[in-house]
C-alpha cells in the first residue's frame, strides 16, 4: 500500500492533481491510498502521530506556513517521504533541494510532467519495498518487509519483530547472538542498536533524549549508557543526511 498526502490551498488545483494521482496508480496495480489537505497546520497535526506518508505532494505558496517550511520541519524529524513541489514560480526551487525534493513541478503541472514524477519515486518505492527480513515463526516462514519494521527486541531468546502498523511477529528461538540474528538488517543505514537486546528504524522516531527512543506510535524503546552515544551520533546522522 503506498500512501499518498496532497497538500493544495486552492481546491481546484488539489481535485486536479488528486485525479492525476488516482488516474496513475489505478494503471499500475500497487495499492494506494490519498489523503488531500487544505492547509499545512492540517496537515502537520494529522501526521504528528501517525505513521508518514510514502509520497508527499505540496504546494510550495500556503498561508501560515511555505510547502517548503513543512517539508524541512518533517525532515527535521527525521521524515524521509518522497516529496513533491508544486509552485507558480521557482523562487523556491533551492530551498526545495535543500530538503531533499523528489521533483519541483511549475502549476498547472501538465499530466505527463506529473506522470514522469510520480514514476520517479515510485521506482524508488518498489526498491525499498523488495528488501525482505525473514524470519523463522511456529508458523513457518515470514518475510517483513524491512521499512515496515519499528523495532527489533530479543525475548527469551526469540526475536520479537514489530511493525509501524502493530503487527508483533515472534521467531522461533534463536542459537547464536542478537547481533548474528539481525545482522542482515542491521546493514540498513536507518537502524541503530540502542541496547544490547535492541535495534530500532530510525524513520520511526519521532524523538529521543538519553534514555530512550520515542516512536511515532508512541512506544518508547529503551537506549543503554553503552549504546547512547553511538545512538545519537548515528541519530543526528540520519537527520542530516543529505540523500534519500
Amino acid at each position: 500500500m503506498i500512501r499518498i498526502g496532497i497538500c493544495d490551498d486552492e481546491p481546484a488545483s488539489a481535485a486536479y492533481i488528486e485525479e492525476l494521482v488516482r488516474e496513475y496508480f489505478s494503471n499500475t496495480g500497487h495499492g494506494f491510498s490519498i489523503k488531500a489537505f487544505s492547509d499545512p497546520v492540517e496537515l502537520m497535526t494529522y501526521l504528528e502521530n501517525r505513521e508518514n506518508y510514502d509520497i508527499l505532494i505540496l504546494d510550495v505558496y500556503m498561508p501560515m506556513m511555505l510547502g517548503t517550511d513543512v517539508a524541512r520541519e518533517l525532515r527535521n524529524r527525521g521524515d524521509q517521504t518522497r516529496i513533491i513541489f508544486l509552485t507558480t514560480s521557482t523562487d523556491h526551487a533551492i530551498d526545495a533541494f535543500a530538503v531533499r525534493a523528489s521533483d519541483y513541478l511549475l502549476k498547472p503541472a501538465s499530466r505527463e510532467a506529473v506522470f514522469k514524477a510520480l514514476d520517479e519515486v515510485t521506482s524508488k518505492l518498489s526498491d525499498r519495498d523488495s528488501k525482505l527480513f525473514s524470519v523463522r515463526t511456529t508458523d513457518g516462514l515470514v518475510n517483513i518487509r524491512i521499512h515496515t519494521i519499528s523495532y527489533i527486541e530479543l525475548l527469551d531468546r526469540r526475536l520479537a519483530i514489530h511493525t509501524w502498523d502493530g503487527q508483533n511477529i515472534l521467531s522461533r528461538v534463536i542459537r547464536g547472538s542478537f547481533e548474528d540474528s539481525v545482522r542482515d538488517i542491521y546493514t540498513e543505514d536507518s537502524f541503530v542498536q540502542c541496547q544490547k537486546s535492541f535495534i530500532v528504524n530510525m524513520n520511526h522516531v519521532k524523538g529521543m533524549n538519553a534514555e530512550r527512543f520515542l516512536l511515532r506510535d508512541g512506544t518508547n524503546v529503551p537506549i543503554s549508557k553503552k549504546f547512547y552515544q553511538d545512538a545519537k551520533k548515528k541519530y543526528m546522522e540520519f537527520l542530516l543526511r543529505e540523500e534519500l
